[in-house]
């Protein structure tokens, strides 16, 4: 596999590191409230960043698209592991395993949708490669499916902000400072991500 290096990648290797610290750290310590959940979070979003950086790195066409289809994995898992975590972290009921599942049908069928595109193109349409700078960028518009996806996946986002958001007005100084810090933690990339969904950021296909 054929690899290149730019800057771009330094965060994204920076994110992978945090990511799997945070992980490691809530299995350790999964007596506290929302530890558990966490940790899941944070490997499914492991997933995802892992894939990401390899695809991004890799110069190989056939491998890249691999790679794309794998990390689809942690992007249509995180919005359920989002939800469930705001529940569990709230105070409020854990999500059954029966709700998890229900939660879960929309995102396996948008994966099934990804790893079988190439036979209906329902997810996005595949119009080959561009280079952007140093990076191999894949060229594609979204299809039926693809706003499927995105339209379920933020609204489990949406209520998942608003259960947190929630907590910080009715915590102690201590729980509402750390229950902040949580939610700027997750608008930022969610609202980068909004950007590169709906078009709007600087390049067309570098979430």
């Amino acid at each position: 596999m054929q690899t290149g290096f730019t800057l771009y990648l330094i965060p994204m290797l920076i994110a992978v590191g945090i990511s799997a610290a945070l992980s490691v750290y809530a299995f350790r310590h999964r007596t506290a409230p929302g530890a558990t959940s966490f940790a899941w979070l944070m490997m499914i979003l492991l997933i995802w960043l892992v894939f990401y950086t390899l695809k991004l790195a890799s110069h190989n066409p056939a491998t890249k698209i691999i790679l794309d289809r794998i990390q689809c994995i942690g992007i249509v898992s995180l919005p359920v592991a989002l939800l469930a975590f705001a529940f569990e972290y709230t105070g409020r009921p854990r999500l059954t395993r029966s709700r998890l599942l229900l939660l879960s049908i929309v995102p396996s069928m948008s994966l099934l949708m990804i790893w079988t595109n190439h036979m209906h193109g329902w997810f996005q349409n595949e119009d080959g490669f561009y280079r952007e700078g140093s990076l191999l960028l894949m060229e594609w518009t979204p299809g039926a499916g693809f706003w499927v996806h995105s339209i379920y996946s933020y609204i489990l986002i949406v209520i998942a902000t608003i259960l947190i958001f929630m907590a910080v007005v009715r915590s102690s100084y201590l729980a509402r400072w750390q229950a902040t810090v949580l939610l700027v933690g997750l608008l930022i990339p969610f609202a980068a991500n909004a950007l590169f969904i709906f078009g709007l950021a600087p390049s067309r296909h570098l979430d």
